[in-house]
């Protein structure tokens, strides 16, 4: 979801920056415990699939992809540092 977010506000020209980022990620943490858990993931689900559903293996890839220390969540440094890097490589 924030990939997409932040991708869409490159794409128009914005630069979306840490605080914009740290916005996304906690409205994707709702229980205010500073990680996004796949108990987390129904924002995530309406983003990954067309029909605003997906399957628990696009939310785990979502979270596999985020998640550098592998504790099966995604912590507020992970999520922003990984949506740096793409940005960045997408204005490339």
């Amino acid at each position: 979801m924030a990939m997409l977010l932040a991708l869409l506000a490159a794409a128009a020209g914005q630069s979306p920056d840490r605080n914009d980022l740290n916005a996304i990620f906690s409205a994707m943490d709702l229980n205010r415990d500073g990680y996004v858990t796949e108990a987390e993931a129904p924002q995530i689900r309406s983003v990954r699939s067309s029909t605003g559903r997906a399957t628990i293996r696009l939310v785990g890839s979502w979270i596999e992809r985020h998640d550098r220390d592998g504790d099966n969540r995604v912590s507020r440094r992970e999520f922003v540092d990984r949506a740096e890097t793409e940005i960045a490589s997408y204005r490339r």
